[in-house]
């Protein structure tokens, strides 16, 4: 069904020189005799466009579509951005804070329910463990901002 062609010594550029050579011939021979029949005014062309590159690059002022912002304004801008930045650190150490206690308290929680008798002490403790994983449960529940 498919078949490879053989390319022996072909690259792609050989080919495509092979494809585009007329034309860039005659384009080759077209502007020579452009250039052989009016020389003087090639040149003057040439020197003109130059003229007209530099006046328009020296003299004539370049377009200002909008004002660059004043570099008091940059200032604050990038203090606003850089609160911005120091908010969202804040609240990923927050985040990471709270699942480190999360993971503190299910490990106590496992410690407590793996013994076979549950002082005062420890069924206080599973209580409130109880009542602040819930807390972060609905926490979470109510934080999807993504």
């Amino acid at each position: 069904m498919f078949r490879k062609t053989p390319s022996k010594n072909k690259t792609l550029f050989t080919e495509i020189r092979k494809e585009f050579s007329t034309l860039h011939d005659r384009g080759r021979k077209r502007i020579s005799k452009i250039l052989d029949k009016y020389p003087k005014q090639c040149f003057s062309g040439m020197v003109f466009s130059l003229l007209v590159s530099a006046l328009l690059a020296f003299f004539i002022l370049p377009f200002n579509g909008s004002k660059q912002p004043e570099p008091r304004q940059l200032m604050e801008e990038a203090k606003v951005l850089g609160s911005g930045v120091a908010d969202e650190v804040s609240a990923l150490f927050k985040i990471g804070n709270e699942a480190k206690r999360i993971g503190q308290l299910k490990h106590e929680v496992e410690r407590i329910i793996a013994q076979e008798k549950i002082n005062v002490q420890d069924s206080i403790f599973l209580e409130n463990a109880i009542s602040e994983l819930e807390k972060y449960q609905k926490l979470n529940s109510k934080d999807h901002e993504d």
